[in-house]
């Protein structure tokens, strides 16, 4: 039959491959085997692709993938949003460079660093980052004032440029002289080596750290700001500072200690003979073994409206420290000076080469605080001169030698000279004194011209005989009231004075003690 015949014809044909064949199979064909070959029949048959029919071509719209394209992976473009934080990312063409105090950086094609220069991971305790007046970055140390008033407004010495101190104190006063309001130069904790003359100028201030006494006499470890001078300084012209002529304003000095020569009279303080000082202060200052301070025996320091302020000493003295001229100061009022020789034999002075320590010469219109004198070795203590001297107040002080216990240290002669001027004593102690006087000088208080009054004296006399007198006159007007005498001694009679001028407003000579608390010789 005719169906069989296809059945025959179908399995012996070449291009087929039947194989078990079951119910609701059709024939498939197999693309790879080239051959018809029976599959099950699909339950659901496709009868269009896409709503398409037929031979069937697809497009990407036609199975939701419109926006797909073949490209590929390296060419593909990224997205609106990605572009724009991609903008916003600097290139690696972008160069950082390190400015001022940093250092580092380069273009961003690598890891940059960033520094400060001459930054170092541990700089210490107490330090801190700037530029010196050298213009060297780096860290450097502050100041251990132990309370010293210091800040930004400074000049740090040790913080200037310079191999030495003298280097670095020239580069400070020229960084002092350019800074609006001439902020303070400070000295460091240590000592100071200067070895150069220096010119005052006004607006100068130069201060150590504030730490009271300075006696180097006793331990130079004991001062905190201490200076040392050298040979190339030296006294009048060669001072470590001197006048560069005319007035001078505004100068200020204080809370250091200055180290002279151990071996022979050198070094001075200050000279000003041209000129004056005016509104000037020095405040807490010390000195050891300097030929003078302030001006020099033959030199007088000219100052108008100076104040001299704070604990000062000025020890182991080579000649007169302070010989001062002017008007309207204020000096140690509220403050203290301890100023002597030693015993060598090195430091011994005469009353033939006028070895007084402090001598003011017609200073006027000035008040004197607490002086206190050793008046050993040769050496005397306070004088007065000058006609044109007037209206001086000393307040407080004690005038002697140097140890009642050691009778051979107290003072030679004179304690107090006045050959001029006017003013008054308050309170001041006397004593210790002509051990071995010149044949010019008569008592502890000597007194040749002028006009003065002493108000409450107290005398002590060892080793002086209570015979001798403590008030020396020989001319000017004198006024003595309410003198005391040292209860610990053995006194026969009440203070002694000796006169070779008359009365009570006899003349412009003349010796007056109206409550009898002295007695004449």
């Amino acid at each position: 039959m005719l169906g069989d015949d296809v059945e025959v014809s179908i399995a012996a044909a070449d291009d087929t491959a039947l194989s078990n064949p079951q119910n609701n199979q059709v024939l498939t064909y197999n693309g790879t085997t080239a051959k018809w070959v029976n599959a099950t029949n699909p339950s659901a048959p496709v009868s269009s692709v896409a709503g398409k029919t037929g031979v069937v071509t697809l497009a990407k719209a036609d199975v939701g993938l419109g926006s797909v394209d073949n490209t590929s992976d390296a060419n593909k473009p990224v997205s609106t949003a990605t572009q724009t934080a991609l903008n916003a990312k600097a290139a690696n063409t972008v160069t950082v460079t390190g400015a001022t105090s940093l250092t580092g950086g380069g273009d961003l094609s690598a890891n940059r660093t960033i520094a400060l220069v001459n930054d170092s991971a541990s700089p210490g305790a107490s330090r801190y980052y700037g530029t010196n007046a050298g213009g060297t970055k780096g860290y450097f140390a502050l100041p251990s004032g132990g309370g010293s008033s210091v800040g930004f407004g400074y000049i740090f010495l040790d913080d200037m440029a310079g191999a030495s101190d003298d280097d670095k104190l020239t580069a400070a006063i020229d960084l002092q002289k350019n800074t609006a309001g001439m902020p303070p130069i400070v000295l460091g904790a240590r000592n100071h080596s200067f070895n150069q003359t220096r010119p005052l100028y006004s607006g100068l201030k130069l201060i150590g750290q504030s730490t009271g006494p300075k006696n180097l006499e006793q331990s130079p470890n004991f001062v905190t700001s201490r200076i040392t001078l050298g040979s190339s300084v030296s006294s009048g012209a060669s001072s470590w500072w001197v006048t560069p002529g005319g007035n001078l304003f505004d100068i200020y000095m204080g809370d250091f200690a200055v180290q002279g020569n151990a071996g022979s009279s050198v070094h001075q303080f200050i000279d000003v003979t041209s000129g004056s000082l005016y509104a000037c202060q020095f405040h807490s200052l010390a000195f050891n073994f300097m030929r003078s301070v302030f001006g020099r025996k033959d030199r007088k320091c000219l100052m108008t409206q100076v104040v001299f302020s704070g604990h000062w000493t000025a020890n182991n003295l080579w000649d007169t420290q302070f010989f001062l001229g002017g008007a309207d100061c204020q000096l140690w009022v509220g403050g203290y000076i301890n100023i002597g020789p030693s015993s060598s034999s090195l430091q011994t002075g005469t009353y033939a080469d006028n070895d007084y320590q402090i001598v003011f010469d017609n200073l006027t219109k000035t008040d004197i605080g607490y002086i206190f004198t050793s008046s050993l070795n040769g050496w005397r203590g306070l004088k007065v001169t000058g006609n044109n001297g007037h209206g001086l107040r000393f307040f407080g002080g004690t005038y002697e030698g140097y140890k009642s216990s050691n009778d051979n240290l107290a003072a030679p002669g004179t304690v107090i000279r006045l050959e001029g001027g006017s003013g008054a004593f308050f309170g001041p102690s006397v004593g210790q004194a002509m051990q071995n006087p010149d044949g010019a000088e008569g008592g502890p208080i000597h007194m040749t011209g002028g006009e003065w009054s002493f108000y409450s004296p107290n005398f002590y006399r060892s080793p002086m005989a209570d015979s001798q007198p403590c008030i020396y006159h020989t001319g000017g007007r004198l006024l003595v009231m309410g003198a005391t005498r040292h209860e610990g001694e053995a006194w026969t009679i009440r203070p002694r004075y000796q006169t070779t001028r008359s009365g009570p407003n006899s003349s412009e000579d003349s010796f007056y003690c109206p409550d009898m608390s002295m007695v004449s010789v």
